[in-house]
């Protein structure tokens, strides 16, 4: 069975540690909130039914005079009054007056009787009007809103008993009344309203302060709200969320954000009701909450506390071992996210493969040394030990450098030419092949045969990697030479000779003495030339040659070719780069030719530098023709912006102004701003002609002239193309 890693047993020490105390903190809270929240719902109960008893009392006395009121023989009276069609009538309502003086308390606001006959209010105590003209004495002329529907509400009521409403609900402080009104006989047709004070309302709010999060509320029969003590509260749409029957008054109602309980009305036919907002429980219980915060942080630190130091001292012999196998081979090792044991059989595995590895690296590294010339005399006697033995006295060195390579594992590339190359030098002679640099090998070879033989088998073996092994090779060899203190130098020369790949190309294979004989031919006068002939070039004054041919001829007067010398191309490469640093630093634009000029430099050959080459003088010259045009179309702009009155400006005379053809500027101007010269003229003139139709107190023809338009006409017609109306229309507008 697998063990665990440092890391899983860390981790399951500290959940195991952090289960029980953070069960108890949430079960503590839990406890908590349920005490809290019961409490406040008993507040809220009993708010509820304090609150509603008293509007019991109210409303009882409320609805008993809208019976006395209905009942009366004055009332009646009026009625038969109408009917006749006699004036008594008015004196009538005169009395019904007295019986509303009679009822009326401190704690009304207004009582009245409206006869829908007349569609008057026929008495009250505040007015006695037709039933519009009475709203607006009765609100103040104030007729926003839902208002007068409320009265109409009111006034057209189908009930025979007493029933609650309110008058402008929309207010702070709404009327609540009590009305009635019977209109399924014949014999009476009008409404009585009593009208509750709303400061009297105050009153009972004020009998005990209610919470800030909770509101009392009063409903009609069909739970629609008409008044609560909260406004704030007020605007919740409980009352649509919830179709509450009377049996379900005792249940408190839960929502996300309130809890609600509703009552039936004693006396009259609707309800009350008591609304919490659930952030009442949390404003009570924010102590307990900040406290269980710091306990269950507390919790989960004593538990990483304790957690760490069981596993540290449960693996301290584990961690020792691994200390010590980290120290010895230098491996690397995280404790976060590795294991121990895995580690250990890696480290294993690892170190018998080095054992395994360790002759073929001592072999490579003492050859390496002798081909460098670093190999001590002491040393010579490891050669023979590490099975390194030379059949003759006579060596050679040859350099393979790996151009391009399909196979994507270095270290089968490496098996693969390791083998054919060792076994063409066993050939001639006994071969030794030595990994320089990535994707660079250098072959030592003891031979006994001719060189040309062993060229061959070389030139062979390069064939054989490109067709079997897609494995594309560059080959540069020494000459022979006898003593083995004489191997440093095969390694120079072979060196020597790979360095002129860049000339002869890759895929070559270079001797030596192929190039041994090069000198350095760099004519005097060439000096300066090259930045003097890039200069002119870029500038266009050579530009009957294309850019391949100006390079060539670049490349001829500096004797720039396969016959010469790496250091004179060398040299020759740092003087063009030089010059083109100088002719890109003397540019103003913005653009960076550092990757460009980064490319020539990383050219691998003589051709490749020629073609990158080409393409930069390219560049160069495009950007320079672009800087000139960009030059050109801002000074025709500034020269139109300040000659704008000139009525004979016009394509040719730009282009005379400038130097060249009237129809090449357009051309080159359009480019730049997406709209042609006539049409930039055109807009120019606009744009001032507007400056002077708002400052300045000239006529239509005036300013015609000092904008350049040939007459007032003219100016009017392109005036309206271009703005949509005429001059005088603009001017009338502002």
């Amino acid at each position: 069975m697998k063990k665990k890693s440092y890391f899983q047993v860390f981790f399951l020490n500290f959940i195991l540690m952090l289960i029980i105390p953070l069960l108890t903190i949430i079960l503590i809270f839990w406890n908590a909130d349920r005490i809290v929240r019961n409490q406040i719902l008993d507040y809220a109960s009993g708010s509820l039914e304090r609150y509603s008893e008293l509007f019991d009392v109210v409303i009882k006395e409320m609805s008993s005079d809208c019976l006395s009121i209905y009942g009366s023989k004055e009332c009646r009276n009026y009625y038969a009054y109408s009917l006749e069609g006699s004036d008594r009538k008015y004196i009538q309502s005169y009395k019904i007056n007295d019986i509303l003086e009679s009822v009326n308390s401190d704690r009304y606001y207004d009582v009245f009787v409206y006869f829908s006959t007349d569609n008057k209010v026929i008495s009250a105590t505040k007015t006695t009007l037709e039933a519009r003209q009475y709203y607006d004495v009765y609100y103040g002329n104030d007729m926003k809103g839902d208002y007068w529907q409320e009265f109409q509400n009111v006034i057209s009521c189908n009930s025979r008993k007493p029933a609650l409403y309110v008058l402008n609900s929309q207010e702070e402080n709404p009327y609540l009344c009590v009305a009635m009104n019977d209109r399924s006989t014949a014999r009476i047709n009008y409404t009585i309203c009593v009208v509750l004070d709303p400061a009297y309302v105050q009153e009972i709010y004020s009998v005990r302060d209610a919470d800030e999060n909770s509101s009392f509320l009063v409903l009609n029969e069909d739970m629609e709200l008409l008044m609560g003590s909260n406004a704030e509260m007020d605007n919740l749409a409980v009352l649509k969320d919830f179709s509450l029957e009377a049996s379900e008054n005792d249940t408190w109602h839960s929502q996300d954000d309130y809890m609600l309980k509703i009552r039936e009305c004693k006396s009259i036919s609707g309800y009350y009701g008591y609304i919490v907002l659930s952030d009442s429980f949390w404003n009570v219980l924010s102590e307990l909450r900040l406290f269980s915060i710091v306990g269950i942080l507390l919790c989960i630190l004593t538990s990483i506390v304790v957690a760490y130091k069981n596993t540290v001292r449960a693996y301290k012999p584990v961690d020792d071992l691994v200390s010590r196998l980290v120290s010895k081979s230098g491996m690397k090792y995280e404790k976060s996210n590795g294991n121990e044991f895995d580690f250990v059989t890696v480290f294993l595995d690892e170190n018998d493969k080095k054992l395994r590895e360790s002759r073929i690296i001592h072999n490579e590294w003492y050859l390496l040394k002798l081909l460098r010339g670093n190999l001590e005399n002491a040393d010579v006697d490891k050669l023979d030990r590490c099975s390194v033995s030379f059949v003759s006295d006579r060596f050679l060195v040859c350099i393979l450098k790996v151009d391009f390579s399909q196979e994507e594992n270095d270290d089968l590339q490496s098996f693969v030419i390791q083998n054919i190359f060792e076994e063409l030098g066993g050939r001639n002679g006994k071969g030794y092949l030595v990994g320089v640099e990535k994707d660079e090998y250098a072959l030592l070879v003891s031979v006994t045969a001719d060189i040309n033989k062993l060229v061959d088998d070389l030139q062979y073996g390069q064939k054989f990697c490109e067709k079997y092994f897609h494995i594309f090779m560059t080959l540069g060899y020494s000459q022979i030479h006898e003593n083995i203190k004489n191997i440093p130098k095969c390694y120079r020369e072979a060196r020597e000779a790979m360095r002129y790949q860049y000339l002869l190309g890759q895929g070559s294979i270079i001797s030596f003495s192929q190039i041994a004989d090069r000198k350095e031919q760099h004519p005097a006068e060439a000096e300066f030339r090259t930045l003097v002939m890039l200069k002119k070039y870029i500038r266009g004054e050579n530009n009957q040659k294309s850019a391949a041919q100006f390079v060539e001829e670049l490349f001829r007067i500096h004797n720039i070719n396969e016959t010469s010398s790496m250091d004179r191309v060398g040299f020759f490469n740092k003087e063009v780069v030089d010059a083109l640093d100088r002719i890109i630093g003397e540019r103003s634009g913005d653009k960076n030719y550092n990757e460009s000029v980064l490319d020539l430099l990383e050219q691998p050959t003589l051709i490749g530098f020629q073609t990158s080459l080409c393409y930069l003088i390219q560049e160069l010259q495009r950007d320079r023709a672009s800087d000139e045009d960009n030059e050109l179309v801002v000074k025709t702009k500034n020269y139109i912006d300040e000659n704008y009155w000139n009525a004979d400006l016009s394509v040719t005379m730009l282009g005379e102004q400038m130097g060249v053809r009237g129809k090449l500027l357009s051309k080159i101007f359009k480019e730049k701003y997406q709209m042609s010269l006539p049409d930039y003229l055109l807009d120019v003139r606009i744009q001032q002609a507007k400056i002077y139709l708002t400052q300045k107190n000239m006529t239509i023809q005036e300013i015609a002239e000092a904008t350049g338009f040939l007459s007032s006409q003219v100016f009017i017609r392109n005036f309206k193309s271009k703005e949509g109306i005429t001059p005088g229309k603009f001017k009338e507008l502002l």
